[in-house]
């Protein structure tokens, strides 16, 4: 059963229960929430989630846990903040908790069990204008806040909750009201968590400058930091410290106090340092910068922690994300010392167990693999995640781009199949499109993003291969294709579905929309993803055994590329148009117009990519730029395009960043891309039918070194490695290549030799 608070609707609020075992117990709990949980059993942090849910596929966790024979206490810290909370937080627009157990008597359900609740005061909310789609900053008042309530010892005022409504399984849902959320059970493990500290102090200074406090201070303060040992600070002074992680990490913030009644302490993030004109320069630099003021609207993410005079220990409700922290420790409002026990990070993220790998032998390569495999690991959580710092949120353009790499790179493809089904989910009338983000309470539709999604499918079958969860999708790939075909005219160009028309972050295209891409009006690069979809579709629609159906598909595509060479090619200047008024030129739709086979797709990518005046690809898209120069084989391009990434080495970055420079966000998986094209084109080999069962060689790119290539797929993991001028292609198992496997065998006398072991 859900239960809730008499109380309200929103905010944070403790649900506690006292059971008692009379021999040792095996528990196995079901337990989900609206919004969030904690679950809590004797003091001990369990789990959290529920993960990302909308209302027909609400997650719930499933928990184990040994109890000895005694008294105990399961708590759980739940929390609805409604436009508080981060975008990707959706609701029912109640709060609610439901906890259902297995292996004790009695049961521990709520609804049946006497659960109690009290609402958590102490705790309020600001907003940060950056960081508000990741959620808002919070405040701990420890003269509010009832530290121990987890196991009885604290002063709030529990009582009986309020039952709601029995949970409903998706599966058997038959009739349900608009505010019934249908449960499933989460398809992810548990987070990956561990618990460190805030490194190391770059700078420690005063705030006040007649502060009376020695170096003395400063020092005990660098050492709770850097060593991890309790601090005393006196009443009247203000102390700032700048903590280098010397690292890239998403963590929640723990923090635990005695004495020193009002006294405040900050903990702020940061992904750099900024300099006085508002750039980050080299984000290893500390010296000459600023970290912006915690305390105005503008501020960064960050916490402020309220002595409470008495023992207190907090736990941000949610995560931050960054390389430093700014420590602030205000103890001017006090009368008493702060005793400041334990400042630590509790680090967490997808629990990605890479079992394959990229390595080159070039230095420069190797640093970006390193750094590739930082951001996906940064911006993988309980959903993907664009970035982990500003939005938090799963887009399709830059889940295709995570996807992969985890493909690449790993056999866990949970993450993915939870993408590509939440923007199946996604899709709505009257559009017919899937979101641009999903999960997320503030809808967003990107018309390109939608043909990226039938991307995903694609991809997911070419190297995962499950046929029953590639055909679950079908349905909603069809749609989607025929929704972009309601919209072609009379000539076959595409009209626009509604949206925002975004292609990529270009200095001179507004809101990353190309020139006439407005409102109805028809644009190449639309028009060509929509041929690449069209093409994917069939395909995947042939492998499923639908040849009717992929039929449709390619008669389609053949009218809408024939369209594009009438409306779109430029014989004067020998490259696709933006445009129908050919008034604007892009790497984008030259590349696009390679992997949807157009006619002319080589010869204006080549054309394009020397011209000055063409809009030039960003990080993100660069990855279909150098798929196109796979495609059309030209290595000497393929070279100069991962150039960008290795010219990042200078810059302190530890992750892959959103944008060339200046870039917002730091930590963007949309351009952590490098690693695909290392562990398939770079080698030469790509996968050319589900699950791998065929395997497509070509030439490896010359001039990068050479490359050492694991890659994880349902027949085990396939070597390929480029080494001493020749390729070689085996089983970790010990089998061989067989001629079978390989499709589009080619050889070239100027090319390094090819060796199938």
């Amino acid at each position: 059963m859900w239960i809730t608070s008499v109380q309200q609707t929103e905010g944070v609020f403790g649900f506690r229960l006292s059971f008692k075992t009379a021999h040792p117990e095996r528990l196995v709990l079901h337990v989900s929430a609206d919004e969030r949980f904690e679950l809590y059993l004797d003091g001990q942090l369990l789990d959290t989630g529920p993960g990302p849910a909308d209302r027909v596929a609400w997650a719930f966790v499933t928990l184990e846990a040994e109890v000895p024979a005694g008294h105990h206490h399961l708590a759980a810290r739940v929390w609805r903040l409604g436009d508080r909370a981060p975008y990707s937080q959706m609701s029912a627009h109640r709060l609610g908790f439901i906890l259902q157990s297995e292996g004790v008597s009695p049961p521990l359900h709520t609804g049946h069990a006497p659960w109690v609740v009290a609402p958590l005061a102490g705790i309020r909310f600001s907003e940060s204008d950056s960081t508000r789609a990741a959620g808002w900053n919070s405040h701990f008042d420890g003269s509010a806040y009832p530290s121990g309530w987890e196991v009885g010892e604290a002063r709030a005022q529990f009582g009986p909750p309020v039952v709601l409504e029995r949970g409903r399984s998706a599966q058997d849902a038959n009739e349900y009201s608009l505010s019934t959320r249908l449960l499933v059970p989460t398809r992810l493990p548990a987070q990956q968590r561990s618990s460190r500290g805030l490194g190391t102090v770059r700078a420690a200074t005063f705030l006040d400058r007649d502060a009376v406090a020695g170096d003395h201070l400063l020092s005990a303060l660098v050492d709770l930091i850097e060593s991890g040992n309790d601090t005393v600070v006196p009443p009247g002074v203000a102390v700032e410290l700048i903590c280098d992680l010397e690292d890239y990490i998403c963590a929640y913030t723990r923090l635990t106090a005695e004495g020193g009644e009002g006294a405040r302490i900050g903990v702020w993030w940061q992904e750099s340092l900024y300099e006085h004109d508002g750039q980050k320069g080299n984000r290893d630099i500390v010296a000459g910068k600023v970290f912006p003021d915690g305390e105005r609207s503008s501020a960064p993410a960050g916490h402020t922690f309220i002595a409470g005079g008495g023992p207190c220990s907090f736990s941000t409700l949610w995560w931050n994300a960054g390389r430093y922290i700014r420590f602030v420790v205000d103890t001017t409002g006090a009368s008493h010392p702060t005793r400041i026990a334990a400042l630590t990070l509790l680090a967490t993220r997808y629990p990605y167990d890479s079992r394959a790998g990229v390595e080159p032998s070039d230095p420069d390569l190797a640093w970006v693999v390193e750094v590739c495999t930082r951001t996906l690991h940064n911006c993988s959580h309980e959903s993907m995640m664009d970035c982990p710092y500003y939005e938090q949120l799963q887009y399709v353009g830059d889940s295709r781009m995570q996807a992969l790499l985890a493909y690449a790179t790993t056999d866990d493809d949970r993450l993915a199949r939870a993408a590509i089904e939440a923007f199946d989910r996604s899709r709505s009338l009257p559009s017919g499109l899937t979101a641009s983000r999903y999960p997320s309470r503030v809808r967003q539709e990107i018309p390109g993003f939608s043909l990226w999604w039938v991307a995903m499918v694609y991809d997911f079958a070419l190297w995962r291969g499950d046929e029953v969860f590639v055909r679950s999708m079908l349905p909603g790939v069809r749609a989607v294709l025929d929704v972009f075909y309601a919209h072609l005219d009379g000539e076959g160009l595409l009209r626009p579905p509604n949206g925002w028309q975004f292609v990529d972050w270009v200095d001179d295209w507004a809101q990353g929309v190309p020139p006439g891409a407005q409102a109805g009006q028809p644009y190449a690069h639309l028009q060509f993803q929509y041929a690449l979809a069209l093409a994917m579709g069939a395909q995947v629609e042939e492998w499923m055994g639908e040849p009717h159906l992929a039929e449709m598909h390619t008669e389609r595509r053949r009218h809408v590329l024939s369209a594009a060479e009438r409306f779109f090619w430029d014989d004067q200047r020998g490259v696709y148009a933006d445009d129908v008024a050919h008034s604007a030129f892009s790497e984008h739709a030259q590349a696009l117009a390679v992997l949807a086979g157009a006619a002319h797709g080589s010869k204006g990518l080549a054309r394009v990519l020397t011209d000055d005046q063409a809009a030039k690809a960003s990080h993100y898209f660069a990855f279909y730029v150098i798929e196109a120069l796979g495609v059309v084989g030209d290595h000497r391009q393929i070279r100069a395009q991962l150039q960008r990434w290795t010219a990042l080495r200078p810059t302190g970055l530890l992750t892959t960043p959103e944008e060339p420079e200046p870039s917002r966000s730091d930590c963007h998986a949309w351009s952590a891309h490098p690693i695909v094209h290392l562990a398939t084109t770079a080698v030469g080999v790509k996968p050319a039918a589900p699950g791998w069962s065929k395997i497509r060689i070509s030439d490896p790119v010359r001039g990068i070194g050479e490359l050492r290539v694991s890659i994880p797929t349902p027949r085990g993991v396939l070597h390929a490695d480029f080494v001493g001028g020749s390729a070689a292609y085996r089983w970790q198992n010990g089998d061989h290549l067989s001629s079978d496997d390989l499709i589009n065998l080619s050889s070239s006398t100027s090319q390094p030799r090819r060796r199938v072991q």
